[in-house]
């Protein structure tokens, strides 16, 4: 609502709650993500928030010098270095990190409840009630290595996880391997790409690509045993440092030699890379930098820029070597 000659006026929670056809209790419920409303109605409040270009009269964002952070687990190696690298980058900022595993409730009613300078994402995109509400309350967001399909609408910090792909599998046919599997996960962002590189890599050179799927550190045993059997291959690229680890550990109880009768490259290049046997050659993906640079773009003040992308590495260890064939081969000069 606005006048003419002077300032616009804020919109208020009744105006809003007329428009939506709700009582204000609903609406209010809706701007600080607490429960209670089903999703068509806080959907349909929050078209009319955006028509009425409402915002909140209490300004999340610069009520806090807290950066929330959305996690699916706080568990492995790989999550322990981008959080690292976001504490660090927190510390120079002067701010503190809220962690929440996994639940949208809970960081929108806190964040709405105490205030946020910004919300970081990890792997799982933000739904569209929290895009929604995140944006209502014109607080920075961002996510670091999420699936998402729908380009530059919400700024990503990623690694170029296609080029990691080309990496591994170009080092294992330089090695002069023909038979190379891909042990892929579970369509996470990251594994979606390395296997595009891949694949890529392997028609290029004129090879058939072999390619697995679901690949966990529950089942690297079966996983491990059934590759071997099914697909005979003297090389894989494992699309994940922590599932390289276990398969080399299970194709030693299998009773293979590595590098000699399997080589064997990973992605990420965790601590415990160079403390396997042999140490494994792997693609590093700066996690820590990442983390820096996310945390440190909700904080500009132009805000997160649409797209941060970090290059890989490629790292040689003692876990790839030329295939058996190849080394048995006659010199024919």
């Amino acid at each position: 609502m606005a006048d003419e000659n002077g300032p616009r006026r804020p919109v208020t929670l009744s105006e809003v709650a007329r428009r939506a056809h709700v009582s204000t209790s609903v609406v209010s419920k809706v701007v600080n993500a607490r429960p209670g409303v089903s999703a068509e109605t806080r959907a349909r409040v929050q078209e009319v928030l955006h028509e009425l270009s409402y915002t909140a009269q209490r300004n999340v964002a610069s009520r806090s010098r807290l950066v929330d952070v959305v996690v699916p687990d706080l568990h492995s190696s790989w999550m322990n270095q981008l959080m690292t690298g976001m504490h660090a980058a927190a510390r120079e900022s002067g701010v503190a990190l809220v962690v929440t595993v996994e639940s949208s409730q809970a960081w929108m009613s806190g964040a709405a409840a105490r205030g946020t300078s910004g919300v970081i994402r990890v792997l799982v995109p933000f739904r569209d009630e929290e895009l929604a509400w995140l944006r209502t309350h014109e607080v920075p967001f961002a996510e670091v290595s999420s699936r998402r399909g729908d380009g530059g609408a919400v700024p990503l910090i990623e690694a170029e996880h296609e080029r990691a792909g080309a990496q591994a599998t170009s080092e294992l046919i330089a090695h002069g391997h023909t038979r190379i599997l891909y042990a892929g996960g579970r369509g996470t962002a990251a594994d979606v790409l390395r296997r595009s590189g891949y694949l890529r890599t392997m028609r290029e050179a004129g090879l058939e690509p072999r390619t697995t799927s679901e690949w966990s550190l529950y089942r690297a045993a079966d996983s491990t045993r059934e590759a071997m059997e099914d697909h005979h291959p003297t090389a894989v690229v494992a699309w994940a440092d922590q599932i390289a680890l276990a398969l080399m550990h299970e194709a030693h109880r299998l009773g293979l030699v590595l590098p000699r009768d399997l080589s064997v490259i990973g992605f990420d290049d965790l601590p415990e890379a160079s403390g396997s046997h042999p140490r494994l050659t792997t693609v590093r993906v700066p996690l820590q930098e990442m983390g820096t640079a996310a945390l440190r773009s909700l904080l500009t003040d132009d805000g997160p820029p649409d797209r941060v992308l970090f290059r890989t590495t490629l790292i040689r260890r003692e876990s790839v070597t030329s295939p058996p064939t190849a080394r048995t081969r006659p010199d024919r000069s």
